[in-house]
């Protein structure tokens, strides 16, 4: 199926694109300023339909239908257009061209079409999140996950067009539609300090729900007319203040009494109300809220601590689990019916007796136990119709309590998927070490934003520690004995009870770049390179004079000689050999070998730009500074 990659791992929609975007503003922002009013992007020609919200509130376990006519209308395009055949048309047939700053905002109002106010980003399209090992959760489930990136987004998206001189940008009219439908449902409803209850969270729900369904209907019935309007920058930022407001309340509102913080939670319709219920912690949650910004350092502080001391660290690793492992109920202890139950329910009472066996049935023990046919209650309420006339009546009256009997006693709405039964991969006692490096990276994030932002040197060098003793506890770091091959090999995880598993090279991998980088100084900022020595650890400098071979731009093989007391690293393929000084200064050597001195630890923007381009200008560039 051509189209089964579109729409996975929504929590990586936001915090991947948004790390590019980041990325994009400190090195040349430019670019991508124009972008966001120039018509040079599209939107896929998707032939899946996502149902209404009273259709996915019915079942939100059938929330997606494929069009089969309109996908091979598609695959005619496709034969006759290329790649463009999959590109969405407008009215006149000629493919429907937008803005970057459209796109953007599609994406964030997709996700807050699915916002449940102290739950998460609802679950309901039959995708999980990035943990697919919690694919059970698809439904009912809702992600804090995904909530605490998409405060982020909306927090640097606020920033970023807080700071441009554009009034206005060119939008499609069903998006600005879409967009004004939403800003009036936040702005109509204020968050909340404290829970929610569940009729105004139910209303909410609601109002957002039926907006993305609207937006749904008009596309999927009518298709994208091609008009363009333009919504002014201040309705946009509006937007975003407005819905990062809304997800901070609801990230506070998850904290747990144990100081860390709820991961996906779960929904439950009840008429015209949303009621809310909590799953077990999960090392995720703890990764994403440290990775929102939200957090003050001493708040990140205490949510390390709390991590550190919770059912997660797993101390024979010095690292962390990704869920609690627990035992699991042998098969003998579950279906098990209580007694009291049955004598309460006079139809179970009279099944017993006639030796019916549809709905319940005795063992040779005298246990009590629902039809293992059964997968869920669905099929319970589907068998008790099938009874026999004698007990219609008492189904009538009786059916509601024994599904809710059934669900109390099986509780699969808090059923997660292979994480909750496997004992490998993502499962029970298991470290997956992507997430890991996740966690490190966001403790790197929120060390450099404390030393910024002038937090008490305590607070600095608690930080400081719990970014070591991460990186302590991922493979790099561990003997072969510990880690059950050559620790500089990526593995997927390590499960109980053996070394390292599944060989291959994971998303781990850039999470280590980004953080290695950071502490051994390179830094971006507004388009120059700064070097900052903050978190790297003396004790990794050369203790005697050693030869450093690279590849230069050109792709020819160097050899340099580092000094004692420095280290040596390439950026853009660029030697950069940073030593042990009194004071701060760089000195840039040019490929002519002529070179320029500067005090302090930044390079200037064109010399910057000369290594980010690779033109083979600067040569080698000598760092000296003195260490915190």
């Amino acid at each position: 199926d051509p189209w089964a990659n579109i729409g996975y791992w929504g929590d990586h929609q936001i915090i991947y694109l948004l790390k590019l975007l980041e990325w994009n503003q400190r090195v040349n922002s430019q670019g991508t300023n124009a972008l966001l009013n120039s018509r040079v992007f599209v939107h896929a020609d998707i032939p899946y339909r996502i149902r209404s919200f009273d259709q996915i509130k019915s079942d939100p376990y059938d929330t997606i239908e494929f069009d089969a006519p309109h996908a091979q209308n598609i695959a005619d395009r496709v034969v006759r257009d290329g790649a463009d055949g999959k590109l969405l048309r407008d009215s006149q047939n000629s493919i429907h061209h937008v803005t970057l700053m459209e796109k953007l905002l599609t994406l964030t109002l997709a996700k807050f079409c699915n916002f449940v106010p102290d739950g998460g980003i609802w679950l309901n399209t039959q995708r999980p999140e990035w943990n697919d090992a919690n694919n059970a959760l698809v439904g009912n489930g809702l992600s804090m996950v995904t909530a605490s990136y998409l405060y982020r987004w909306c927090r640097f998206m606020h920033d970023w067009l807080k700071g441009l001189d554009a009034a206005s940008f060119e939008m499609s009219t069903e998006v600005a539609t879409l967009l004004s439908d939403v800003h009036f449902v936040l702005t109509q409803h204020q968050p909340s300090e404290t829970i929610h209850n569940a009729n105004d969270r139910g209303r909410i729900v609601k109002d957002l729900s039926e907006a993305g369904s609207r937006f749904r209907h008009h596309i999927y019935n009518d298709g994208v007319s091609g008009q363009q309007v333009q919504v002014t920058r201040d309705d946009c930022i509006s937007l975003f203040h407005s819905a990062a407001a809304h997800l901070s309340s609801t990230i506070q509102n998850n904290r747990r009494e144990d100081g860390l913080y709820h991961a996906y939670n779960l929904m439950r319709f009840d008429d015209s109300s949303v009621e809310v219920d909590t799953l077990y912690e999960m090392l995720e949650g703890q990764v994403a809220v440290l990775s929102s910004g939200l957090l003050s350092a001493e708040e990140a502080c205490n949510l390390l601590d709390s991590l550190r001391n919770s059912s997660l660290y797993r101390s024979n690793q010095n690292s962390y689990l990704l869920y609690p492992d627990r035992r699991l109920p042998d098969f003998l202890s579950r279906n098990n019916i209580s007694p009291h139950a049955v004598s309460g329910s006079p139809l179970l009472q009279h099944l017993l007796a006639r030796e019916n066996r549809q709905i319940i049935c005795r063992d040779v023990r005298g246990g009590l136990h629902f039809n293992g046919q059964f997968r869920n209650s669905t099929d319970l309420r589907a068998e008790l119709q099938r009874l026999p006339e004698q007990f219609r009546h008492a189904v009538e009256q009786e059916e509601d309590t024994l599904v809710k009997l059934f669900d109390e006693l099986f509780d699969h709405r808090r059923f997660t998927g292979r994480s909750g039964t496997f004992f490998a991969y993502e499962g029970l006692g298991s470290i997956y070490w992507h997430m890991v490096s996740k966690l490190a990276l966001a403790v790197v994030e929120n060390f450099f934003r404390a030393v910024d932002e002038d937090e008490t040197p305590e607070t600095i060098e608690r930080l400081r520690d719990h970014f070591q003793a991460v990186r302590a506890g991922i493979g790099a770091e561990k003997t072969p004995e510990e880690y059950g091959a050559f620790p500089s090999d990526p593995y997927s995880h390590t499960p109980e009870n053996s070394g390292v598993k599944q060989p291959g090279m994971t998303g781990q991998v850039k999470e280590d770049l980004l953080s290695r980088f950071a502490e051994i100084g390179a830094h971006v900022y507004a388009g120059t390179l700064r070097f900052r020595f903050e978190l790297f650890d003396t004790d990794e400098l050369l203790t005697e004079a050693r030869d450093f071979t690279y590849y230069n731009v050109a792709g020819e093989r160097q050899t340099i000689r580092i000094p004692r007391d420095s280290f040596a690293f390439t950026i853009c393929q660029v030697p950069v050999i940073c030593q042990v000084a009194d004071g701060n200064r760089i000195v840039v050597t040019q490929s002519n070998s002529e070179s320029t001195s500067s005090d302090g630890l930044q390079l200037d923007r064109s010399v910057s730009e000369s290594i980010f381009a690779r033109d083979g200008q600067v040569s080698e560039i000598l760092c000296y500074f003195r260490p915190e």
